[in-house]
């Protein structure tokens, strides 16, 4: 969708929704207002959408303008047939910041067959829209740091906001100090059952920063990285983010993901996470320097299609898989002495 026609469509779905005209197709247009701060700038905009909407639902909705990403549905799908390939089937499923429900539109029937769904959303506006549109999920209008359950999950997936803020979590306050998106991780991992799966895309930052992270608080809870995928900076409309689809487990593999390292382009020295290092077929792009306010930063630029680079990143996975599934066969056979087998036959 066009960056251009996201606000038009946006304000048109909640003129039909106000007027309770909105069809599910309607509703599925949506694409919430991450990314779209500049638009309302535009009077008339502005005046449109405190019309309709109450004190309430405005302030709700300004408040996703800078740290709301509308994930694009190849994304969605390329971590669900990941996660396919590795074995998830189904089981209690965890979405901590909904949005407008992009991954529970994409998710397949198979594993939405063989799961409990439980969602979350601090936004009052696409929380009235993914419970009209998924009925079947338990959902939670609230910040996910008042989502205090005693449940523990199988698989908790999603984007979750990106930002400088931070949040007040009363339950967990050892990770109040800790930015919006590194909480949502940290936070998600203690959710987790034994053997549960995280899934996100997540700002590089994550996987790169060298302090105020959480990846040693998170490998010291049993917490481990199972493959991580970098993306070029231009996956989200009107934003510049270089980001991450990010594969967390509740136990131990034996994957290094916890430190960083320098790594050298045109010149200079920054910093990226050890996995990147040993995994590099994994950066999906190009690396390069750019301005980032007032210092250079390494970014990932497109190179070609990533629709293309993710098949071959699926290709790859199913080849491991098979390879790995193949292993205790081969060990058995090279068990067997065919010599003395041959005697015997004979």
């Amino acid at each position: 969708m066009l960056y251009e026609n996201r606000h038009k469509n946006n304000l048109n779905v909640i003129t039909l929704m106000k007027n309770n005209l909105a069809s599910p197709e309607h509703l599925k247009q949506y694409s919430g207002w991450g990314g779209l701060g500049n638009s309302l700038s535009n009077p008339e905009l502005y005046h449109n959408l405190r019309r309709l909407l109450t004190v309430e639902e405005m302030t709700s909705l300004k408040q996703t303008l800078t740290n709301a990403y509308y994930t694009p549905a190849h994304i969605v799908h390329f971590i669900y047939e990941w996660l396919g390939i590795y074995g998830f089937k189904g089981g209690d499923i965890l979405e901590p910041a909904v949005g407008q429900g992009v991954f529970l539109e994409h998710m397949p029937q198979a594993i939405k067959d063989q799961s409990t769904i439980t969602t979350v959303e601090l936004d009052c506006l696409t929380s009235q829209i993914v419970t009209t549109l998924y009925p079947y999920t338990t959902h939670h209008t609230m910040g996910f740091e008042r989502y205090h359950p005693k449940q523990r999950f199988d698989l908790i997936l999603g984007n979750p906001p990106y930002g400088k803020e931070s949040v007040v979590d009363t339950r967990h306050p050892d990770l109040n100090p800790y930015k919006i998106h590194h909480y949502f991780v940290a936070k998600s991992m203690r959710l987790l059952k034994e053997g549960g799966i995280l899934a996100m895309v997540l700002p590089c930052y994550f996987l790169d920063n060298v302090q105020e992270h959480v990846r040693t608080l998170i490998d010291q809870e049993g917490g481990s990285l199972l493959a991580a995928y970098r993306l070029p900076d231009d996956l989200f409309q009107n934003a510049k983010v270089t980001v991450d689809i990010v594969f967390l487990t509740k136990g131990k593999t034996d994957k290094a993901w916890v430190s960083v390292e320098d790594m050298t382009v045109a010149g200079y020295k920054k910093p990226m996470n050890i996995y990147y290092h040993l995994h590099s077929q994994h950066i999906l792009g190009n690396l390069e320097i750019v301005d980032i306010y007032d210092r250079k930063g390494l970014t990932c630029k497109r190179r070609g299609s990533l629709s293309y680079q993710l098949k071959n990143v699926l290709k790859g996975l199913q080849q491991d898989q098979i390879i790995h599934r193949l292993q205790p066969l081969q060990s058995l056979l090279a068990s067997i002495d065919l010599t003395s087998l041959d005697k015997d036959m004979g």
